[in-house]
């Protein structure tokens, strides 16, 4: 055994080492001109997904040049008002693809183009797929600005290289991209979780135990003593020189009795399987504490590629009267390592304290397609829609002016994979304009509350939704509203950069915002987390002098419109 499980380990290192040397003989250059610091890193753990590229700081401000790392040319522009906001994608002949977000501006060619495709659609939201003769672009050539669009919290550089065929993001810094990193991870706590009939320290809950350090050796002192199958976690980050961020480490191995039981790395990650990372790290843990666990055992419905599937899927099974040698080592992506060693006491006596396998330990998938129906709710969850086995459950409540039952589904820190078919009946379908009716999440002691659409059939609005909590029907009747900022009635706006509006909408969310002048439609932009619309200067430069109308046309998601006009000299 311990011959095979080398054999696989030295198989493995090989066909990691060729694969480092294949990204370094690529010659890349940095996509910004300033000492590269990193706000977060590649496969950094995040809320639903691991992180797919660099967080390149950019000094806390907009506008540094943004420099094309290869020769190729621009396969994708994208303008969202979510994600990486402005984003460029430029395909190279090496075979990748490097992406750049939150932009604020584009080149001059980029931007000419980009501008005449949302004038063509009248849209300021716009995806564009491009071929190799349209722009060209040379290595180190600016192609863009920095900047803080789509969501983002600060002004910084989104930087992703990807394999151009399968679009699978890969670690940036398995390339020669230079950030200077001397720090070896950290590691915090271990968690070990009971599965199936497990018990650990007479008891079936999972236990957080800290880890102490000395000399850059870390240990554990409190005795961990268990029976039965166990899993482990690992409360591990990285950082960078010159930067306090947290980080996202690299590789994890786990040994027991020095035979490698689990074994992940972060060499590249994939879109289609990135939503996995909710049971790949301890959910509850990182939503509510925002420790980032790395789960060391495998669940059934885990299709992340990021393992070396060495043994029973890293789950043990621990013995009566056993001891067992626990090593973790954990590296980052520039070879620093830290090294945790403890051990386990395998006691029978543990079994006392077995009850019944908690739902809470399980890890199961749900396996098959599963519904309730009940007069007034219909849930239906796909298969594998869930991480871990549950029974779906519903409790009925209360809510003020609802226009269907409220239903609280299951536990909102209980995560979801896949999206499921919800459906409420209305209470009343005479008394109220079913165009207007909205299912809404709710959460937060009721205080939060938030759209999701919903389509009407037969008494019933349905949904997709992808999270547990509350939920109800509410109606939106109430048109958005237009708030001049700074601009009114016969304001002469020669010698302005923009004009500026706030746009609100009290429940369903603006769905589109339209300007004219003159009754010819107008480019504007729109920034959701500042309710802002603006009008920049370049879209009126074609005016004559005089007196000219403008007009704004804002539409909820339920179709409630509001407009405004109003007289502008120029």
């Amino acid at each position: 055994m311990k011959k095979t499980l080398f054999s696989c380990l030295f198989l493995f290192l090989v066909v990691e080492s060729f694969a480092q040397k294949q990204y370094s003989e690529v010659n890349f250059r940095s996509p910004v001109g300033i000492p590269l610091l990193l706000s977060g890193n590649f496969a950094e753990l995040r809320s639903n997904h691991f992180h797919t590229g660099l967080d390149i700081k950019t000094k806390g401000v907009s506008g540094y040049r943004i420099y094309a790392i290869d020769t190729g040319y621009v396969s994708r522009i994208n303008v969202s008002h979510w994600g990486y906001g402005k984003a460029l994608y430029i395909d190279h002949p090496s075979g990748y693809t490097s992406v750049y977000g939150h932009l604020s501006k584009f080149s001059s060619a980029i931007e000419d183009y980009l501008r005449q495709q949302q004038y063509n659609q009248q849209s300021e939201v716009i995806t564009l797929y491009l071929d190799s003769t349209q722009i060209p672009v040379s290595k180190s050539e600016v192609v863009a600005l920095s900047g803080n669009s789509g969501s983002s919290s600060g002004p910084h550089l989104h930087f992703e290289v990807r394999e151009t065929v399968s679009e699978k993001p890969v670690n940036p810094l398995l390339f020669n991209f230079k950030v200077e990193d001397d720090i070896p991870p950290s590691i915090y706590n271990i968690k070990v979780y009971p599965l199936d009939s497990g018990v650990v320290n007479n008891s079936q809950k999972s236990q957080l135990i800290p880890v102490s350090t000395s000399s850059g050796k870390y240990s554990v002192k409190q005795k961990i003593v268990a029976y039965g199958e166990i899993g482990l976690g690992i409360h591990t980050i990285d950082k960078l020189n010159g930067s306090g961020n947290i980080c996202g480490i690299y590789s994890i191995e786990l040994f027991v009795d020095d035979q490698l039981y689990f074994f992940q790395q972060m060499e590249k990650l994939d879109f289609s399987t990135n939503r996995y990372i909710n049971t790949h790290k301890d959910y509850l843990e990182y939503k509510k504490n925002r420790r980032s666990i790395h789960k060391s055992s495998i669940s059934e419905n885990n299709e992340l590629d990021i393992y070396a599937k060495v043994k029973n899927n890293g789950k043990l099974t621990i013995s009566s009267t056993k001891e067992y040698a626990v090593k973790y080592i954990v590296t980052d992506v520039n070879g620093n390592q830290s090294e945790l060693n403890f051990t386990i006491y395998g006691d029978s006596a543990q079994q006392n304290f077995f009850k019944s396998p908690s739902f809470e330990n399980q890890l199961n998938a749900v396996k098959f397609r599963d519904s309730i129906v009940r007069s007034d709710i219909r849930v239906v969850m796909p298969e594998k829609s869930m991480y871990q086995s549950e029974k779906v459950s519903l409790v009925k409540d209360a809510y003020t002016n609802s226009k269907s039952a409220y239903y609280s589904i299951m536990n909102e820190n209980i995560p979801v994979h896949k999206k499921f078919v919800l459906s409420l009946k209305l209470k009343d379908t005479s008394a109220i304009n079913i165009s207007k009716a909205v299912l809404v999440s709710v959460s937060g002691d009721k205080k939060k509350v938030v759209a999701r659409g919903g389509k009407y059939a037969n008494g019933w609005l349905e949904a997709n939704v992808k999270k547990f909590g509350g939920y109800t029907v509410l109606i939106d009747s109430t048109a958005p509203k237009i708030k001049l900022i700074n601009v009114f009635e016969n304001k002469n706006i020669k010698g302005l950069s923009y004009l500026q509006f706030k746009i609100t909408d009290d429940l369903s969310g603006i769905k589109k915002y339209n300007a004219f002048i003159d009754d010819k439609w107008v480019l504007s932009n729109y920034i959701p987390r500042s309710a802002a619309l603006k009008i920049w200067a370049k879209e009126w430069k074609y005016l004559t002098p005089g007196k000219h109308t403008l007009k704004l046309v804002i539409e909820d998601e339920r179709e409630n419109v509001a407009i405004k006009s109003i007289h502008i000299n120029y």
